[in-house]
């Protein structure tokens, strides 16, 4: 339908639970500057700062009554994007505010856009155009700018730091970066550079050999080798001895250990070192052993010569009484005394080693084992002693003639069952010895069924124990770790505390053959299921609409639960964010809501039962609440008409403010009122009116007046 632009003003009025409403006519917005007022033809997108008042949320500002991107700041200034193809050619265009509230635009403001004068276009360059530096280095940056008068440039580089006059420091990291001038005249030109940065070549100096060993007055020969540089020359020197411009060192009189250093002659600040370990000259030397011994006579005595300083280690043998032989075997005289045994080397015969020899005449020599008899099982141990008499050799050489037993004495049963014979024979006479018998017999072994197992807390577990290689199959029980206790017949009881324990047999014939059963004990197994609340009430409910209340399912045992449904009583109760059936595991919960919409008017209780496979099924929430019948309300509205040639009227409606609006009058309205009897509760209305005149023509809304309406 056509509408005029018949101005008139409305006033409306909105009479809810017997309150009127009155609605001022919104005023429209006003422009009072905008920034900036004109530019140069062909100029790029720009933002528009327009100022004034009444400015709102929803309006736009307009370029010759075309809509632009406007963000709206406050009801007094809002920016807009003028795009290029607005200023592309000279002229003039209009500003304004569209007030989507109205419909209208607001006063107009002139912008200009000016014809751009001739200019001569800027140019720039930079020298030099691709540097090469080391890190840390520097370059001077020049750039030469035509065109304008103004040769000022702002410079930049991707890596490393340039000044405002063009003084380029390269980085610490070698690569290839980018310099870059750019004109303060226009912005839009610039000019690079191209900058290669490396990393500083390194001297390095290496010696070899980095160490080695000479005399006194001896020489070692080094070289050196000079990496990072065309220059490998080096100057040698020494903290003790002498070296030569060739790296040849002559040692000094001192035995020690010196450094010969090499310093590069392209930087003296690199050298490398070698160690030299100078030893005096080496002394031939010999020493026997044994120094002292003492024999029977006529009996022997074995000596060994060790020469050193050289590699002729043969020696020459000689005794002060009795004979020694070229091998160092010597035998006693027959008569007793002290005599010396003499070493002398072949390679240096003014070198020689002694030994004394004490000579006694022979005793008659005792010995006995200790125990003489013992019982040992297979594989064990037993410790025997041997006691020699009649000389002060009380060494003796063990044997035995089942099982191993070492130099101290100390016999291992073999693994086979029998009796042995373990024998000490007198070193001083080989003749002398003495045994002892070895019954060796098989172990006693324990076991226990079962050896692993698992109860609950203060339950009972029976033990069997199993003895084997011995007559004797009693066992002693016992709990070594965990807790409980357990019956002379094996009969274990738990402890009331979760954990782990261990039970003992032993073995009553050898106490020291056991054997060992764990028990898991583990809690009870429990499966609970609750709700939380246990009473919910819904309060007033209008009938035909429905209200909600959280309800929380727990897990309250240890084991698993499925909620398989959901059953109610009473009538108008309900339950949403299930799906049944489910589980929750053990300590988990869900979270459910409860709902009550009533069919009519009244207290409505029940109750609402999950069902479960838990011990305490099912969990129960009491349910209460009362329906309450809705109100009617009515929304009055009055209004005063423009001028007297008022026709007719209509009456329009929405739920948005300034949305679209729908007419609720079936037929125009005579007179300036109207009652809206289909209002619900709780809802917000807004509304508008329009005026006839005699001809039929339709004005424009008025303005709009909202009314809430009450719940119920």
């Amino acid at each position: 339908m056509w509408r005029s632009c018949m101005r008139f003003v409305l006033i409306l009025s909105v009479i809810t639970m017997g309150t009127n409403a009155a609605m001022a006519a919104p005023r429209l917005p006003s422009i009072r500057s905008i920034s900036p007022t004109a530019v140069v033809a062909g100029s790029r997108s720009f933002t528009l700062k327009v100022s004034g008042w009444n400015f709102n949320g929803s309006d736009t500002v307009t370029w010759n009554g075309a809509k632009l991107a406007t963000t709206l700041v406050s009801s007094m200034q809002a920016y807009a994007v003028v795009p290029a193809s607005a200023v592309a050619n000279a002229g003039t265009a209009t500003v304004a505010i569209w007030d989507s509230r109205t419909g209208r635009f607001s006063n107009w403001v002139t912008f200009t856009v000016n014809q751009p004068t001739s200019t001569v276009a800027v140019s720039i360059s930079v020298s030099p155009t691709s540097p090469a530096l080391t890190t840390g280095a520097s370059q001077q940056f020049a750039a030469t700018v035509s065109g304008t008068t103004n040769t000022a440039v702002t410079w930049s580089a991707t890596g490393g730091t340039i000044s405002s006059t063009g003084l380029y420091t390269a980085p610490s990291t070698a690569g290839t970066y980018t310099v870059k001038a750019v004109s303060a005249a226009d912005p839009a030109k610039s000019a690079s550079a191209s900058v290669s940065v490396s990393a500083p070549a390194t001297v390095s100096v290496s010696v070899a050999p980095t160490s080695t060993a000479t005399t006194t007055s001896g020489t070692a020969q080094f070289s050196a080798t000079v990496s990072g540089t065309t220059n490998t020359a080096v100057t040698w020197s020494a903290t003790a001895g002498t070296v030569s411009s060739t790296g040849l060192y002559t040692a000094p009189s001192t035995a020690g250990t010196y450094t010969v250093k090499a310093t590069s002659a392209a930087d003296t600040t690199k050298t490398a070192s070698a160690s030299v370990t100078v030893n005096a000259p080496i002394t031939v030397g010999i020493s026997i052993a044994p120094t002292s011994a003492t024999v029977n006579t006529g009996g022997t005595q074995q000596f060994s010569a060790t020469v050193s300083g050289t590699t002729n280690t043969a020696v020459t043998w000689s005794a002060t009484g009795g004979t020694i032989s070229s091998t160092g075997l010597y035998t006693a005289p027959s008569t007793a005394g002290t005599y010396t045994v003499k070493a002398t080397s072949a390679a240096d015969t003014t070198k020689t080693a002694s030994a004394s020899v004490t000579v006694n005449a022979p005793v008659t020599v005792g010995i006995s084992v200790a125990p003489t008899s013992a019982t040992i099982n297979t594989g064990g141990t037993q410790q025997f002693t041997a006691t020699v008499s009649g000389t002060t050799n009380t060494a003796v050489t063990w044997s035995a003639s089942g099982g191993t037993i070492s130099s101290t004495g100390l016999y291992t049963a073999p693994s086979t069952a029998g009796t042995y014979t373990v024998k000490a024979v007198s070193a001083a006479d080989p003749t002398k010895s003495a045994s002892a018998t070895a019954i060796v017999t098989a172990p006693v072994s324990v076991s226990v069924t079962p050896n692993n197992t698992t109860t609950t807390t203060s339950g009972t577990v029976q033990f069997t124990a199993a003895v084997t290689g011995s007559t004797n199959t009693a066992v002693t029980w016992s709990v070594a770790s965990g807790g409980g206790t357990v019956s002379t017949s094996g009969l274990y009881t738990a402890p009331s505390t979760a954990g782990t324990a261990s039970v003992v047999a032993t073995s009553v014939a050898d106490p020291r053959s056991s054997a060992l059963a764990n028990v898991t004990i583990n809690a009870p197994v429990t499966v609970l299921l609750s709700a939380s609340p246990t009473s919910v009430s819904f309060g007033s409910v209008l009938v035909g609409a429905s209200g909600s209340q959280a309800v929380t399912l727990s897990n309250t045992g240890n084991s698993a639960v499925t909620v398989s449904s959901a059953s109610f009583t009473g009538s108008g109760f309900g339950v949403t964010g299930l799906t049944f059936p489910f589980t929750l595991a053990a300590a988990a919960s869900q979270n459910a809501s409860l709902t009550f919409a009533p069919s009519g008017s009244g207290t409505a209780s029940g109750s609402v039962s999950f069902v479960s496979n838990a011990t305490n099924s099912p969990a129960t929430v009491a349910l209460s609440g009362s329906g309450t019948a809705p109100v009617q309300h009515t929304a009055m509205l009055n209004w005063q008409a423009s001028g007297s040639n008022a026709t007719g009227f209509n009456v329009y409606r929405s739920t948005t403010g300034g949305g679209s609006y729908t007419r609720v009058n079936g037929t125009t309205n005579t007179s300036p009122g109207f009652a809206d009897s289909t209002v619900q509760s709780g809802q917000t209305y807004y509304y508008v009116v329009t005026q006839l005149d005699s001809t039929g023509m339709e004005s424009g809304y008025s303005n709009q007046v909202s009314a809430v309406i009450p719940t119920p």
